[in-house]
């Protein structure tokens, strides 16, 4: 099977954007267990808002 024209393109594309995702990992200065404690609490943040607004919801 030949490829199409634009694969070598959308490799490309992936194979940067992969890149730039790598390098960005690479100079963050905050450790996987910071980053890993942040998304927890914005989740729970998150959770307690989306709580409130159906209980709002609810109440009317």
């Amino acid at each position: 099977m030949t490829p199409r024209r634009g694969d070598a393109d959308n490799q490309a594309d992936a194979a940067a954007a992969d890149s730039r995702a790598t390098a960005a990992a690479a100079w963050t200065p905050h450790s996987e267990a910071e980053i890993e404690k942040h998304n927890t609490k914005e989740l729970r943040r998150l959770s307690r808002k989306r709580a409130a607004r159906l209980a709002k919801s609810q109440a009317a």
